[in-house]
């Protein structure tokens, strides 16, 4: 499969590379709009992608869950690399 160097496509590019376009979105690679003379543009990307959107705006327009987040990430514990690494017992030439 040869890698898309665009990502912003005319409606005719878009007609010309739409196999490609649509397998590297299908796959998460890519991300494309597609411009069309006299109207808005339109997005194509995975189904798993738009899911992923559906899912943070509904979480975001919960309240309740979006306060829950804020919470969370407030009181995350950060923990220093080194010291995972210790608590597995890896060193620095295992991550190579």
């Amino acid at each position: 499969m040869q890698k898309q160097s665009k990502t912003v496509y005319t409606a005719s590019e878009a007609r010309d590379n739409l196999y490609a376009i649509l397998k590297d979105a299908s796959i998460g690679l890519q991300t494309y709009e597609v411009t069309q003379r006299g109207g808005s543009p339109i997005v194509i990307m995975s189904k798993e992608e738009f899911n992923g959107w559906q899912e943070t705006l509904d979480i975001m327009s919960n309240p309740d869950e979006y306060k829950a987040i804020l919470k969370s990430l407030r009181e995350k514990k950060k923990v220093p690399l080194t010291t995972v690494m210790k608590k597995m017992g890896l060193k620095d030439a295992d991550l190579i």
